[in-house]
Formats: C-alpha cells, structure tokens, sequence
C-alpha cells in the first residue's frame, strides 16, 4: 500500500504538471509567431502596430515586425539568401509581380476565400496580379487624381484642363506661385511627377492607352506620351522648377499655408490628409483644405488613378495564413482609419463613419464607389522600368530640352524587359 504522504506527494506533482501545461499553452508566444516586412515607419508603424497588436490579442500569435525605407533592396536579399519575411507589404503591384513570376510567393485563395466577395472586382483584380489567383491583400489604399487647395485662398471651380491652366496662369501673373511642388521621397524621388505624367495622359487619351503604356505595349516615344511629359511641363518647367527638385514631397504643401500663401495648389495622393495636419497651425480638413478632382481632357474625366500598399505571404505558415487572413476582415480593416492616420480601407464592409472627417469619408467613397479606376501606372510597372521612370522626371526637370532622349532611353529599358514580367490589370470598376 502506498504511503499517505507519498500519494499526497504524487498528486501534487501531478497538478503541478497539469498546471505547467496549461500555463504553457496560455504563455505568450505559444501561438507561434509571425515577420512582417513593410515600408512604414514613425507614426504609421505606430498606427499600423495598433492593427498587429489587435492581431496577438485575438489569436496570442507573436509578431516581429521590421520597416524600412529600403523595402526593395531588404526584401530582395531576404528572398535571395532565403530567408525572405513570412510577410511583406509592397507599394509596388509590378514587384511583387515579377516575385510569382519566379514562384516566391503563395496563392491565397484558400486563405481568404470567405472574404472575397467583401472587395469590388476592381480591387480582387489587382489583387490577383493578372493571374487567375489571388497574391495579396491590400492594407491600405490611395487615391490620386485629386488636387487640393486652401479654402481661405482659393475657391478654384475647374473641370476642365484649361481651366487648370487658366488659373494657373493668372495666379503666376498677379505674383503668386499656381502650384506646390516638390520630388524629393527617399528612395523613390521623382514619384510625383510619374503621377502627373500618368493623370495626363489617362484624363487626355483614355484609359485603354493608359493600359497599353502601363502594361508595356506602347512605346515610350508614342506621341500621347511624348504629349503628356510636355503638358506638365507646361506647369513643372518654370524658373523655381530647380527649388522643386530639392523640396520634399511630405513638405511640399507647407506655403499652401503661409500668410500670404506661397502656393495654391498643391497635386497629391490621398495620404496629405494627415500630413497637412502635422504643419503649423495644425490645418483642419474641409475648413482649411480640400480637394477637387483632376480636370477631364474633354470628354475624358471621372477616373481615378489609385494606389495600395499590400500584403503578400513568402512563408506559407499557420501563423502567416492567420495574419494574413485577419488582415483582410472588416475587424482589422477599420482600426487604421479611425486613427485619422490617412489609412483608407477598400473593403466594402468598413463604413464611411469610421473615418474622422467629411474630406476622408469623400476620399473612402470614391475608393469603393468610382465608376473607373486605374492603378498607378508606375506601381504596376517591373521595378527596373518604374525607377528609370523615376529619374528620367528629375532628369526633364534639371533639363527639359532632353525630352526626346529621355523618352528613347525609357523605351530601351521598356524593350529589355521580358513581356511576361509585365502586368496586364485593366482599368475599370
């Protein structure tokens, strides 16, 4: 017979095992965990680790996350080491492209099935990176083709491009500067003239021409490209256009706010919304600036040029496919924007009353609801094409009498690339 002592001995060991198991189950970090690779960083790696800290709270899987501004060149040498991020988020459609293309990454269909028909067609399209499987999820979206002004300077009432040039034109005679403009967005300086360039030429000569360019079929030294670098030029090539060369994109719109104002108009994505905001004085959307849309080329307007970070899985793991999927709800959707971060959702589910003003409800609207969108031609681009894109803008600028030689030498990287590296992503709804 056991010993009293011993059987009370042996039963506490065994609640002291059951207990250990238990809490070892419940430690932080049993779940697993999960790297994440994204260009974010400051304020928006705060906001965007609000989204993963929910994540860990909701399923106790840990996450590592690292953001850099370097993004291409950090994930690049991940992949090629093997030992790429189980996630990464790309501004870049056409690099993360050319990524399936060589296999790197991992179909998501399975993963995020249940929450397709949350998302327009449009947006599962690009999505899909032209194949017939979805590749990613888009954490958050960006429209373009927007132009925005102070309300206490300006009460611009255009439509059309001439009248875009028209004001433009009287603003500059009376003494002002029409537009705020600056190129400089390490690594990727130059961005914002690609955005004219494209807006141009969608607005001037339709979206099936903008796809032909976009998706590598037109060439460079086409006469509707060649037209659209001239007419920015028309607005970017002026005597203060060397001072755009060396002003930051982030404070490009700062004398938008001057008194008395030295700009009127300032051309940029969505995300102005928050950076404004962070100037002097603090301005205040929809009393201190707003937006109009991009000015159609007569019977050329309503669409929308768009652009979205994504997030693409490179380590199929339980864990990835977790986030991943969580990502993609509604739940998670809705966290970044009620920051007033400059986040805007595309899932249809997330309502406009999560975004803190009328200008950002605006903005989400037209995300989900416009009748045409077209993805930033550069974005969808093979990352060789999109950054001779880039420089050759810093080039016209310092340089506009180079045109001609600029555009042949985008043509030749054109014709260098392979024409299954390129994507095939219509516009539409």
């Amino acid at each position: 017979m056991t010993h009293p002592r011993r059987r009370v001995a042996a039963l506490f060991i065994a609640v002291m095992l059951v207990n250990a198991i238990l809490t070892a189950c419940s430690a932080p970090g049993s779940a697993g965990s999960v790297s994440v690779l994204g260009p974010w960083g400051g304020e928006e790696e705060k906001d965007f680790r609000q989204v993963l800290d929910a994540f860990t709270r909701e399923t106790g899987v840990q996450y590592t996350y690292q953001g850099t501004r370097a993004l291409y060149e950090v994930l690049l040498s991940g992949v090629q080491k093997g030992t790429p991020p189980d996630i990464a988020i790309l501004f870049s459609p056409g690099e993360l492209g050319q990524y399936q293309h060589s296999g790197k990454l991992h179909i998501l269909d399975d993963v995020i099935a249940p929450l397709q028909g949350e998302y327009s067609k449009q947006w599962l399209t690009l999505q899909r990176l032209g194949t017939n499987n979805l590749y990613g999820v888009v954490i958050k979206a960006n429209l373009k083709s927007i132009i925005w002004f102070n309300p206490h300077v300006a009460h611009p009432t255009i439509q059309t491009w001439d009248q875009l040039v028209a004001f433009a034109d009287i603003s500059a005679k009376t003494g002002g500067t029409p537009w705020c403009m600056g190129m400089v967005s390490t690594p990727t300086s130059g961005w914002p003239g690609t955005d004219w360039i494209e807006d141009i030429l969608m607005r001037q000569f339709g979206t099936d021409i903008f796809q032909q360019w976009a998706s590598g079929t037109l060439p460079w030294t086409s006469p509707q490209i060649r037209k659209s670098w001239e007419d920015w030029g028309r607005i970017a090539v002026t005597e203060g256009s060397r001072s755009t060369l060396l002003t930051e994109v982030v404070d490009e719109g700062r004398p938008m706010f001057t008194n008395p104002p030295g700009c009127f108009l300032d051309h940029d994505p969505s995300f102005m919304t928050v950076n404004y905001q962070t100037y002097d004085g603090s301005p205040k959307p929809g009393t201190d600036f707003d937006f109009f849309e991009f000015p159609a080329f007569g019977s050329n307007g309503g669409q929308f040029e768009v652009s979205a970070d994504m997030a693409s899985m490179f380590n199929d793991t339980p864990q990835a496919r977790q986030l991943i999927r969580y990502l993609a709800t509604e739940k998670a959707q809705k966290i970044w924007p009620r920051t007033g971060g400059g986040a805007f959702s595309v899932n249809r589910k997330v309502k406009f009353d999560v975004y803190p003003d009328d200008v950002s409800k605006r903005i989400a609207h037209d995300l989900t609801t416009a009748d045409t969108l077209c993805f930033d031609a550069a974005d969808l681009m093979p990352a060789t094409m999109r950054n001779a894109f880039y420089r050759a803008v810093l080039e016209y600028l310092s340089d506009p009498t180079q045109l001609d030689q600029l555009l042949k030498e985008l043509d030749g990287v054109r014709l260098g690339i392979p024409q299954g590296e390129w994507l095939k992503i219509p516009c539409g709804q």
